[in-house]
């Protein structure tokens, strides 16, 4: 909620200006320095929508047994895309998509494709997690500013809050299957 917040003040700050694009890069280590995870993000704004891209990518630069015990070899990328836009003065709405990708441990083993695949391994694992995942998440979601409670008895105190509701279905190619996401919450500022 925050984040929508910060996007909604400077989309009223530029209006006068038009557009506005903002791009930020980070790139994370971990303390061994054998994990690395890059970021890329871009954002738009232009008049009454705002528009948010962001990528990730994770990747082990020494895969395999380095003596401390770093055999993973995992690759992922997460693409995400978001666009803000405010339907009336209190009310608003998210639309966004998350795609991921990730490559298969090294140490993972697929028993139902080849029933042998542990056999004289050092070590295995044989959860899904740590396969090939391959998942994608569409959402929408309303905030409404709570503001028009400031009069009504009682529930005056939510006014200075937003809520919000949300739905997204997670699709994914792992054996946990798929999944309806139905949230509600309220944010109340401090």
């Amino acid at each position: 909620m925050r984040r929508f917040t910060q996007v909604s003040r400077v989309k009223s700050a530029i209006a006068a200006t038009g557009v506005v694009a903002l791009a930020s890069i980070a790139v994370l280590f971990a303390e061994s320095l054998t994990h690395f995870l890059f970021v890329a993000g871009f954002a738009l704004f232009v008049a009454s929508l705002a528009l948010r891209l962001q990528y990730r990518y994770y990747f082990d630069v020494s895969p395999g047994d380095l003596g401390a015990g770093d055999p993973w070899q995992i690759q992922s990328h997460m693409l995400e895309v978001r666009a803000y836009r405010p339907l009336t003065r209190d009310l608003s709405v998210r639309l966004s998509y998350r795609q991921y990708l990730q490559s298969k441990a090294s140490f993972w083993c697929d028993v139902a494709v080849d029933p042998g695949c542990y056999v004289g391994a050092r070590y295995y694992a044989t959860d899904p997690k740590l396969g090939p995942v391959h998942t994608e998440y569409p959402e929408v979601e309303l905030f409404w500013q709570a503001e028009s409670l400031r009069e009504v008895p009682v529930l005056g105190w939510l006014a200075a809050g937003t809520f919000q509701l949300s739905y997204g279905h997670y699709f994914q190619n792992t054996s946990f299957g798929n999944a309806h996401v139905l949230q509600a919450g309220y944010t109340l500022p401090y």
